[in-house]
């Protein structure tokens, strides 16, 4: 049964109430079938990428749009396998969002066991795959996903997908750098599971590589 949905406001969601100023937009709605807060992921940001010498980690500083340089080998060390299969860090999210995730907004999750778990995988950059599932309620079937594989120096391949009824579209597959872990602390406060799920959903800082490009719906 599809869940009707009325959007009665859009409010932003403070991913990080210690002050990063990270925020996922949230719209907030009634439905027929249950009621939450919905959320949105935030622009892009533009970042300063730096790597601690001890540990190899990379992070990510301040915020606003960067344009990510086509990735050979170095910056897309997966494209053609050699990372082996990651293990699965969790069960996969799922979720329900007002025709896109990433604009109409999140509905609700399903299971916030394995929301918690990925977001803690984030903020501690633990090595592995995390992958999500929605279902885009609208007039007809369809569904967004993603999976986000952690790589050891604690940057992030991401790779998306859209299907509807007709076709599914997929990317552009990036090699990212994640927010910083005060962020998904943050995230992991935030009141209900579709506003924890909204600022996961805008997990990166930055690419640092397109890995494949935008592949317009192929049937």
């Amino acid at each position: 049964m599809r869940i009707g949905v009325l959007i009665l406001g859009i409010v932003s969601v403070d991913c990080d109430p210690k002050g990063s100023g990270d925020s996922a937009t949230a719209a907030t709605t009634a439905t027929t079938g249950e009621a939450s807060s919905s959320g949105s992921t935030s622009g892009t940001t533009d970042t300063v990428t730096t790597t601690d010498p001890g540990t190899g980690v990379a992070t990510a500083e301040s915020s606003a749009s960067t344009a990510a340089s086509t990735g050979g080998p170095d910056l897309c060390p997966c494209n053609d396998g050699e990372c082996g299969t990651p293990s699965d860090l969790c069960d996969t999210i799922m979720a329900y969002c007002n025709l896109s995730c990433s604009e109409g907004g999140v509905l609700g999750v399903e299971d916030e066991v394995p929301l918690q778990c990925a977001l803690a995988a984030l903020r501690d950059r633990t090595p592995g795959l995390i992958s999500w599932w929605a279902d885009t309620i609208s007039d007809g079937p369809g569904s967004e996903s993603a999976w986000l594989h952690i790589l050891d120096d604690g940057t992030v391949l991401v790779d998306p997908s859209v299907e509807t009824i007709f076709c599914v579209s997929s990317g552009p597959d990036t090699h990212s750098v994640l927010k910083e872990p005060e962020y998904f602390e943050g995230s992991l406060a935030a009141p209900t599971p579709a506003e924890r799920f909204a600022c996961m959903i805008a997990a990166t800082a930055a690419d640092l590589a397109e890995c494949a490009p935008f592949q317009d719906c192929k049937p």
